[in-house]
């Protein structure tokens, strides 16, 4: 994937192309998540399968792009769609940009999106329960800050709206995502490890800066609050979590470290840990057929 920008109107990356749901018979686009006023990107679409009648277990997709681009339209959103030919319904939602507003708002938004489609579950066609938050790069960060908080008041804005929905999901899909940028740094300059990418090399921090908008000194408190691995409970839901080993973005480390913490609190049965040789950050690996075949047989599990 090319390097983030600030403008996501520059990117000229195929994958970057919104996808044609023309194909898709059932679906509603771009419905406001948020009670009252919104900003333009707090809002979802939420799509059916061809032909089945619902209610449908959810694929809720979060895109990557670095908290400051990306889109509920393509990225990550051309492979979970796959989900439509599973029985899932996939709900594909825009948060803020970090430019835009910065931490906590992501995670604020993603939050109130998962309340909104439980609380219109039954008017989409839609389980409540049977919900699957699924994300890639920094839509899995989110997708796994969400995860392991969704059962408590933490890192949750309820004024946004349905605040007597919880934001607890059945399963979470984190693909090649970051989790505990505090140790990134050292991670990258281990003996062994495939090299950072050079773009990022220079001042591996200046998307963590905007993010939570701060200086360097102010960055350790943050990646404290912003670290999946600081909230795990017993409670919290199944994890797949799948990696390359050619990641230059987020090392390798980040997802081993991840399902170990997991492991030790939830049980190792409700932890899948897939790295995936000779992977990148994102790419075909990932969206294969073969692949999508192994993430449903993992989500099939605990939502069908």
């Amino acid at each position: 994937m090319p390097a983030f920008t600030a403008d996501p109107e520059k990117h000229r990356d195929p994958r970057e192309i919104p996808l044609n749901t023309d194909y898709i018979q059932k679906k509603w686009l771009d419905i406001p998540y948020i009670s009252g006023a919104h900003h333009e990107r707090q809002v979802l679409d939420i799509y059916h399968p061809n032909g089945e009648t619902g209610p449908f277990p959810v694929a809720f997709c979060i895109y990557g792009g670095g908290f400051r681009s990306g889109d509920k339209t393509y990225g990550e959103f051309k492979a979970v769609v796959k989900a439509l030919d599973y029985g899932y319904a996939v709900v594909s939602m825009n948060y803020r940009y970090s430019q835009q507003a910065p931490h906590p708002a992501q995670i604020h938004d993603v939050k109130a999106a998962i309340r909104f489609v439980k609380a219109h579950a039954a008017e989409y066609g839609l389980l409540p329960d049977k919900i699957a938050l699924w994300g890639g790069s920094a839509g899995a960060c989110l997708a796994s800050l969400a995860g392991t908080t969704g059962g408590r008041d933490i890192l949750t804005d309820r004024s946004m709206g349905n605040p007597e929905q919880t934001e607890e999901v059945a399963a979470v899909v984190d693909w090649y995502g970051g989790i505990d940028f505090s140790k990134t740094d050292e991670q990258f300059a281990k003996p062994g490890a495939f090299p950072r990418r050079a773009s990022f090399a220079a001042d591996p921090h200046a998307l963590h800066r905007q993010l939570f908008g701060c200086t360097d000194e102010e960055l350790p408190e943050k990646f404290r609050e912003f670290c999946a691995s600081n909230y795990i409970t017993a409670d919290c839901p199944p994890f797949l979590i799948q990696h390359g080993t050619r990641d230059d973005l987020v090392p390798l480390e980040q997802a081993t470290d991840f399902a170990a913490a997991l492991k030790a609190v939830i049980g190792p049965e409700k932890v899948e840990l897939d790295i995936l040789e000779g992977a990148e950050h994102g790419g075909d690996a990932f969206g294969s057929e073969e692949n999508l075949k192994r993430v449903f047989r993992f989500l099939d599990q605990y939502l069908k």
